[in-house]
């Protein structure tokens, strides 16, 4: 019986399996960092906000984005404003380590997609220490998100 000086090479490639296995596993299971998150939800606002913008353009109908409950909202949805009915993949739920408020609805109207803010003030997405500041400009609907 000869004495060992180390790990052969079979057995550093088991033990580097085995880590790889556990990480795989482990790693799709890290919750997201809330700062992650904010930027998201703010991502997917702006998307949102131009889709209700080119959806009233393109339809020839008035559109909005309207949030589902006091702030700190939960919930939207892009909808016909004469109908209620909202688009396909709507109402968007937002992540409960995010907070959103600001005024509770933008709202657009053709034939250029002109803007009402229901409400004062910009969107404000806060996740952990990230504030996103989403300002919808009346009459003409261009967004400008603070930070970047």
């Amino acid at each position: 019986m000869r004495a060992s000086a180390g790990l052969s090479l079979v057995e550093a490639l088991s033990v580097l399996a085995l880590l790889v296995v556990l990480l795989a596993v482990a790693v799709p299971h890290l919750p997201p960092s809330p700062e992650l998150s904010a930027r998201a939800v703010a991502r997917q606002l702006v998307a949102d906000l131009y889709l209700s913008q080119r959806l009233s353009i393109a339809r020839g109908e008035d559109y909005e984005l309207a949030f589902a409950t006091p702030p700190p909202y939960q919930a939207y949805t892009v909808r016909n404003a004469r109908t209620q009915v909202p688009e396909p993949d709507f109402p968007k739920q937002v992540p409960s380590e995010v907070q959103v408020t600001g005024p509770s609805g933008v709202y657009y109207t053709p034939p250029e997609g002109m803007v009402r803010l229901l409400g004062v003030g910009p969107i404000t997405v806060r996740g952990g220490t990230q504030t996103v500041l989403i300002e919808v400009l009346e009459p003409s609907g261009y967004v400008r998100v603070t930070p970047p």
